[in-house]
Order: C-alpha cells, then sequence, then structure tokens
C-alpha cells in the first residue's frame, strides 16, 4: 500500500517543480504543458518495484525495456528516489560519463527534497568497478607502493566497511554482455616521480636509438645510480624492471598510435567504448613517450613535464561487479535495470542466457510506447534504404571517395524530401572518416548549414551542435558513440509537417542494439522520422573478411526472386553469427578474469590479514 503513495508523492513534485519553476501567466491552467509522468512509465517504475497483478512480491533482478526516447532517465531517477526512501543505498550506472552527470543533475533536486542525496549514487561502470573493489580490497595502489618502500601494512589503506542494502540501477543493459563489461578490468597501475626519475627518463628518450648495448652502459650512468641508490632490498628489482620497460617502449615508440588529446600538460585518452577522453587512464611508458614526443614538437614546455617510473598491482574483473565475490558479500542485494534494446531479436544470439545465468536476472517487463506511432520509413530491403557504394560504371566500389559520393548523394534527397529542407544526421563509425568526408569537396553543397558532434568537442560545444542538429536543413555529423542516449529533440514545426529528421548510418553496426538505438535518434515520441544506410564494401570486407567478399554483396545486390535487395539480410545473418561467436568469447574471458580476480584478492587478504609481505611480493613479481 505504501509503495504506489510513495511512487505518487515523488512524481507529483516532480510535476509541481516543473510548474513553480516554470510559472505561466493568469487565466485559465495549461494542463497540456505540465511535465508529468505517463501512464507506461508509471507502470514500468512499479513493476521494478516489485508490483504485479496479483500484488507485491519481494525485489528481485529485473530488467525492463523502454522505446527510445520515452523516458528511461525519469524512470531510473524516480525508481532511485523511491527505494532510497525504502532505505536502500542506490547506484545508478551508465556506460557515460556524460550521460550519467547529466541525468544526476536533472534530478539533483529530487533527491535533495526528498532528503536521499546521500543514498543515491550516479557513475560510470569504471566509476563503479573502482569503487567497490576499494570498499573490499583497500587502496591496492598504495598497500603496492608502501611494501616497496619498505613500510609496513596499514590498516589505514585497507578494506572499507561495505555499504548493506545496496540496488544496482543500469541504464542499458546490454552492456552486461558486452566486452567493455564482461572482459574489461580495473588496472592497478601505481607510479613514482621525482627529479632524478624525470631526468633519467629524459636520458633514455634522447638515446633510444643508441645500438643494442646501450643498457649496459646505461647502468654506469650516474642519473641510473642516483634511482637506484634510493632504493631498498624490496624494490631494487622492480626500479630495474620498469627501466627496462621504459628502454623497450621508448625505442619501439611511433607517434600516432592510440587517439588521445592533450590538454594542460596532460594527456587525455580515448576511453573505448566511450564518447569521451580522460587522464584517468594512462599508458604507462607509453604516456612518458608521448610527453616527451609532444615536448620536441614544441606543444608543450620540456621543464613542466613530470615523467613517472610505472608499476602494477594486478587487475579486478568488472564481471566480478554482478557475481560472487572472494571474501565478501555479493555487491549488490538487487540488480534492476531499463533499457531500449531487450527484446530477444534485438541482442546478439543467447544474451537472455547470460543474463540469466551471469548476472542473475529472473523478470522482464517490456514496456508499449505511449505515444501515437508516427510514420518512419524504413524498409531494409529496398535499395532505396540500404545502399551500396558504387563506381561511375554502376558496380560496386571499393573506394572511399565513390562512399563519399554515395553519402552526399543520400544526404541531398533525403534533405529536399519535404515542404521545407528536412534536417539529416549522419553517423560514422570512426571519426577519422567523418574528418575526411568534412573536408572532402563532397561535402561543400551543405557545408553553410552542417554541424559536427564528436568526442574531441568541448562539451558546449557539442550541446551546442546537439540543439542545431534538429533545425530545418541542417545536416550534422556525428561518431557512431552519439547514436546512443543523445536526445535530438525537433521544435521546428516546419520539420514535422516535412516529415521529420532522416537518419543516416554509413556504416552496418556490429550489434542490432546499436542499430536499434542509432535509428532510434529520429522518429522520436511519435514524430515521423526516416532512415537509410549508404555502405562502403571496401569496410564490409574488412569487417567479416570470412564470409563477405565483392562477390557475395554483388549478388545480393541483385536480390532474389522474393526481394529486390536482400544486403540487409544477409549482412543481418552474418552478424548475429559473428555476435553469438563473440559473445562466448567474452563470456571465456570474463570466466579467466574472474579467476585472475580471485588470485589477486587471495594474496591480498593474507597481506593484509596476515600481515604477510611475501604475498605482496608474489603479486607484483607476477605482474612487474
Amino acid at each position: 500500500r505504501k509503495l504506489p503513495r510513495a511512487l505518487a508523492a515523488v512524481l507529483a513534485w516532480w510535476t509541481m517543480e516543473f510548474y513553480l519553476n516554470n510559472p505561466q501567466g493568469p487565466g485559465v491552467l495549461n494542463k497540456a504543458a505540465l511535465r508529468k509522468a505517463n501512464a507506461m512509465q508509471v507502470i514500468c517504475m512499479l513493476r521494478l518495484l516489485g508490483a504485479s497483478a496479483k500484488g507485491y512480491s519481494p525485489l528481485v533482478n529485473h530488467l525492463a525495456q523502454v522505446p527510445t526516447g520515452e523516458g528511461k532517465s525519469l524512470i531510473l531517477g524516480t525508481t532511485a528516489t523511491v527505494l532510497a526512501l525504502l532505505g536502500y543505498n542506490v547506484r545508478c550506472v551508465c556506460y557515460s560519463s556524460i550521460l550519467s552527470t547529466r541525468d544526476d543533475t536533472d534530478f539533483a533536486s529530487m533527491f535533495e527534497q526528498f532528503g536521499v542525496a546521500d543514498n543515491v549514487l550516479y557513475g560510470t561502470w569504471d566509476e563503479l568497478a573502482s569503487d567497490l573493489f576499494t570498499e573490499v580490497h583497500g587502496d591496492i595502489r598504495q598497500q603496492a607502493k608502501d611494501f616497496l618502500n619498505g613500510k609496513p601494512y596499514s590498516a589505514a589503506t585497507g578494506p572499507r566497511q561495505q555499504s548493506s542494502q545496496r540496488v544496482l540501477l543500469a541504464d542499458e543493459v546490454d552492456v552486461f554482455v558486452s566486452k567493455n563489461f564482461m572482459a574489461k578490468t580495473v588496472s592497478y597501475a601505481f607510479h613514482f616521480s621525482s627529479d632524478d626519475i624525470t631526468e633519467l627518463i629524459k636520458f633514455i628518450w634522447k638515446y633510444r636509438n643508441s645500438d643494442s648495448t646501450w643498457m649496459d652502459k646505461l647502468k654506469e650512468n650516474d642519473l641510473y645510480k642516483k634511482v637506484l641508490e634510493k632504493t631498498n632490498s624490496q624494490s631494487a628489482w622492480f626500479y630495474e624492471s620498469a627501466i627496462q620497460e621504459q628502454v623497450k617502449v621508448a625505442k619501439k615508440f611511433k607517434r600516432g598510435g592510440r587517439p588521445y588529446q592533450l590538454r594542460d600538460g596532460k594527456v587525455l585518452y580515448k576511453i573505448a567504448g566511450r564518447d569521451e577522453f580522460s587522464d584517468r587512464w594512462t599508458h604507462t611508458y607509453e604516456t612518458n613517450c608521448v610527453l616527451l614526443d609532444e615536448a620536441d614538437q614544441g606543444n608543450i614546455d620540456e621543464d613542466q613535464i613530470e615523467l613517472k617510473i610505472w608499476g602494477t598491482a594486478g587487475a579486478m574483473a568488472y564481471a566480478q561487479l554482478t557475481g560472487k565475490v572472494t571474501n565478501c558479500a555479493p555487491f549488490f542485494s538487487y540488480i534492476l535495470g531499463v533499457t531500449g534494446t531487450l527484446d530477444e531479436a534485438k541482442l546478439p544470439p543467447r544474451t537472455h542466457e547470460v543474463l540469466k545465468h551471469d548476472i542473475g536476472i529472473k523478470r522482464y517487463t517490456y514496456c508499449e510506447t505511449m505515444y501515437e506511432a508516427g510514420k518512419r520509413d524504413w524498409e531494409p530491403n529496398s535499395r532505396n534504404d540500404v545502399k551500396l557504394a558504387l563506381d561511375h560504371a554502376h558496380k560496386l566500389s571499393m573506394h572511399e571517395g565513390d562512399h563519399f559520393q554515395a553519402i552526399a548523394s543520400e544526404i541531398d534527397r533525403r534533405r529536399s524530401g519535404g515542404k521545407s529542407p528536412r534536417p539529416v544526421l549522419v553517423f560514422f563509425k570512426q571519426a577519422d572518416k567523418l574528418k575526411r568526408f568534412l573536408d572532402s569537396s563532397y561535402f561543400d553543397a551543405f557545408r553553410e548549414m552542417s554541424g559536427i558532434i564528436t568526442e574531441e568537442q568541448v562539451r558546449a560545444d557539442r550541446n551546442d551542435a546537439i540543439r542545431r542538429a534538429t533545425q530545418t536543413g541542417f545536416v550534422t555529423l556525428c561518431t557512431a558513440a552519439f547514436g546512443r542516449g543523445t536526445d535530438f529533440k525537433i521544435i521546428d514545426r516546419r520539420v514535422k509537417e516535412s516529415g521529420g529528421m532522416h537518419v543516416l548510418s554509413t556504416f552496418f553496426p556490429e550489434e542490432v542494439s546499436e542499430e536499434v538505438q542509432i535509428i532510434g535518434r529520429g522518429g522520436r515520441q511519435g514524430d515521423d522520422g526516416s532512415f537509410s544506410m549508404v555502405l562502403s564494401a571496401e569496410e564490409l570486407v574488412a569487417d567479416w573478411p570470412r564470409t563477405v567478399t565483392c562477390e557475395s554483396l554483388e549478388a545480393w545486390r541483385a536480390g532474389d526472386n522474393a526481394t529486390p535487395s536482400i544486403v540487409y539480410r544477409e549482412l543481418a545473418q552474418v552478424r548475429a553469427k559473428q555476435s553469438e561467436e563473440t559473445l562466448q568469447g567474452h563470456r571465456k574471458k570474463a570466466k579467466e578474469w574472474k579467476q585472475e580476480h580471485d588470485e589477486i584478492a587471495k594474496l591480498l587478504v593474507v597481506h593484509q590479514m596476515a600481515r604477510d609481505s611475501s604475498a605482496m611480493m608474489k603479486l607484483l613479481r607476477k605482474y612487474n
């Protein structure tokens, strides 16, 4: 009886907050202008909180599918508030810190007003993993550094008190079966720095191309001796090994490797699978080389560079977040989540099996749309909606220029297909290809009314580009990362009257869920829209070399007796088979990482509980 009332109170407050912050003029209240939850959102929240046709049952691990653009953020924020009122500590987790920060900001006043701000925490998966593993094992990096510095173990760096009654609220649950969860770890890299270390690494960099006997000569160098003089019996081997590794990496270093940004003298690396860069990620000795290389080019002042000797105390598996954890209770009492892709047809084969056995999901809810269905023009078997780039003789092309020509032609055709010029969103798999198209003559016709949305942009520029993307006639080029979670709102009446926004993918997504999300950037909340693909044979053959050839693509383009073109159908079958193989590979990797995780955890327990330093030595010797 209390749950519906609590939920109603929270949602009533949410409506009133909007009304009070957006006062209307005198006269009759415009109810249509009020912000309020719709019936399907309420049903979804009640279901996640335990409601059923027969009443209420205890919470269970439960996932819900909500159509794209229909309020997942509201469902997460409100459900988190009610759970916190019931006494739970809630972790709302998203793959993107940009989206996580946005939602946290949007619902901060709700958490504050209901007195649960300390009980609801938003963040990314990597932040969650780091927090929870620190809770169980303490500050692993500091424990390793203390050991190498000859200090005894200190309880101040040890395990923290575990939070009880904790609930995980996951945003976009297909991450559970992705490489970035099942096969990913928190690496416990640590470093030592000093003026002597910095000068030694600069010396190594300067003479990195010397002859093969150079390492022996280095050991006679005063800088090398000064660094080693400050070591002890527990750490001399570590410093010698670290310096050798720096020499090896410096000799092999080549400019233009991993994507990064240089900001305020720091190297920010592109986070795998995410739409952002961060200085929280490091590639240790390679990062030293990047800084020195940038200094050589005059991009940073060499005197301001701090160079470091790196080590690692192993890695902890993300997959352990939802399973049994060595030496402690499970992290979460319950796992709940919302996603736009839960239907088995939208996920890799056998995904539900993984969700059931590996994550422990027991219940699913599928929410229907609350909006009158708009018209989304998208026919996968049509040559108009799935095109392959052709050359001047109308034969399959393997050249990028022909792909760019086909993309430009599709933009022009879709842009001019209504009463007023329609906005077009164009998604590219990689930022470098987007930039080549942007800089090419093929884009000249659209340049005056265009924008880009990429990971490299500062947030203000990116948000401005998102706002302008739905204006009449605008062409916006986006990297694939923004095909998920980015809200493109159509306000211009002329756009709606002209058929809505067109979404164009220049690549064939490797996962059905990614395709569904990209399609869902247009035709949202009952609006009309359209979608098409313009594909490169060169990329398709490179992505699926075992099964896709130029000959097979030509045959699929010709179609069969029943269908004009079977390109999409055949590629979808190739994708499904690969997705199943990939998923099984991820499961195997997750099992391996869990075993490694448990071995590290046992050594840490011995080091902490038995004050046995040999356990930490064994751990560090293994990984350094």
